[in-house]
């Protein structure tokens, strides 16, 4: 099913303004209020057909990814949402735990597993191929280990027509995410500064049409595609480099001895 909701007096230029913190009667957004706008989204989206469903996964500090809310919680997103995360908060301080490496990768792949299975089940129920989609939304800067994990899941989604979106709230431009958005299909918005209200109409006026509809929307410019690798001998992102023509690793200076550290296979150079 489509999920389509028509903009409140909203306009492209209004939209890219508010994205670039052009707000300046409210305070900026804040964890709480970012939550809150997930939830209108949300609920905006089961709301436009009777077949959807939602889930929300979290990508916690210990460096693992959870499910916050299933689909069989969908019916009460808020209250779900908030219980997990005083839940998952208080085990994380009781614990003691130091604050993990991203598992932005982890992320992707519950949330596809996540996917695929409502989809499975739709299928059945409904007799339809349901359209699935991922918003990932992200306020951590790029982590270089996760690239070639997160391309996988991006290939991944790419194959089962799983459209990726990615709301990017990092001090600099996601890489990664942006790639991923680009080979599914979604659209990626940075955020600086932007307020809940514009938040959340964003999300509305935006995030919330399906990709038929988006051919028709005005939707805000994309930032020109960054296609950078990380390499495999330091997970740097790089823009040159050479990549074994077997395994399609790549490495930023010849490896040592001609030989391709993942696959062993000896490379000719010229």
């Amino acid at each position: 099913e489509e999920a389509w909701l028509a903009p409140a007096a909203s306009s492209q230029t209004a939209l890219s303004a508010a994205a670039n913190g052009a707000s300046p009667t409210e305070a900026p957004i804040s964890l709480a209020t970012v939550l809150k706008s997930i939830t209108v989204f949300l609920n905006a989206v089961r709301l436009s057909s009777r077949e959807n469903e939602a889930a929300v996964v979290g990508e916690c500090p210990d460096g693992t990814a959870r499910t916050l809310v299933s689909r069989e919680q969908s019916g009460r997103l808020g209250s779900a949402l908030q219980a997990s995360l005083r839940e998952f908060s208080s085990a994380f301080r009781a614990e003691g735990s130091r604050r993990g490496p991203s598992s932005l990768a982890a992320a992707l792949s519950k949330a596809l597993c996540l996917t695929n299975r409502a989809v499975h089940d739709h299928k059945l129920r409904f007799g339809t191929e349901p359209e699935a989609r991922i918003l990932v939304v992200q306020a951590r800067s790029d982590d270089a280990s996760q690239y070639i994990s997160s391309m996988n899941a991006a290939f991944a989604a790419q194959k089962r027509s799983v459209c990726i979106d990615v709301c990017d709230f990092s001090p600099q431009r996601s890489t990664i995410l942006q790639q991923a958005a680009h080979l599914s299909g979604g659209i990626l918005q940075h955020f600086s500064g932007i307020s809940s209200t514009a938040f959340t109409q964003y999300l509305l006026s935006v995030f919330l049409a399906g990709s038929a509809v988006r051919g028709v929307l005005k939707v805000p410019p994309q930032a020109p595609i960054v296609l950078e690798a990380a390499c495999f001998c330091h997970g740097a992102l790089k823009s040159r480099g050479s990549v074994c023509s077997v395994c399609l690793s790549v490495f930023c200076k010849e490896p040592k001895g001609a030989v391709c550290p993942t696959c062993k296979t000896r490379i000719l150079v010229r």
